[in-house]
């Protein structure tokens, strides 16, 4: 301690107490403050802390391990992927193109685009209606299998190759989703894989628990 009177002691009283003493009732009392003296000098008249907070940004230029904060422990991440199911059908085209009918991710479940085809080819050629019909069912299934139901769809995509079909196609629609009225959405399309192929269906499903 300086001698009173002392040109040190002048010093100290000018820069006041240090470390934590000077929070005390400032609303720092609980905080990590580093010990480090308020630094002055004729010709840097600030006076400067360094201040460490838990779970706030380290400035001090020295290693956060000569501080006397605890580092908080983050929480640990949920998984970025979440466990996928896959359903496969009939189509020979799954195993050319590699892909699979269906894919449950977490409470989504997203059907491919499907067409009126099976291992023996076109179901229905030409036929929109029927085709329509199929598909709608084939897609119902591969929802069933992944653990949901008809209602819960919710998105579908309508792709045609023929415009003069909208009505007939439409009209199916509405009788296989009768109630439930996913968002849907039709687009016209120049062909499919095979020119009997009139229609295709893309359907997304939301499924909070798994039936059955």
């Amino acid at each position: 301690m300086a001698a009173p009177g002392s040109r040190a002691a002048r010093t100290q009283r000018r820069r006041g107490p240090t470390g934590r003493a000077a929070h005390q009732g400032t609303g720092w009392d609980n905080d990590c403050v580093d010990g480090a003296p308020f630094r002055t000098s004729r010709h840097e008249p600030f006076r400067t802390a360094i201040l460490v907070h838990c779970g706030g940004l380290d400035v001090s230029p020295r290693p956060a391990a000569h501080t006397n904060c605890r580092r908080p422990r983050k929480s640990p991440r949920p998984s970025d992927t979440a466990r996928m199911e896959h359903h496969f059908s009939d189509s020979p085209w799954e195993e050319k193109v590699q892909f699979a009918r269906a894919v449950r991710a977490g409470p989504h479940i997203f059907v491919a685009g499907t067409a009126a085809v099976d291992a023996s080819g076109t179901v229905a050629p030409n036929d929109a209606a029927a085709q329509t019909r199929y598909v709608l069912n084939k897609i119902e299934r591969a929802v069933v299998a992944l653990g949901g139901r008809r209602d819960h769809i919710v998105r579908t995509r309508l792709f045609l190759t023929r415009r003069s079909d909208a009505e007939v196609v439409g009209a199916e629609h509405a009788k296989f989703f009768a109630g439930i009225y996913p968002a849907a959405t039709m687009v016209f399309i120049d062909g499919l894989v095979a020119d009997d192929m009139v229609v295709e269906v893309e359907a997304e499903a939301y499924v909070t628990e798994r039936e059955g």
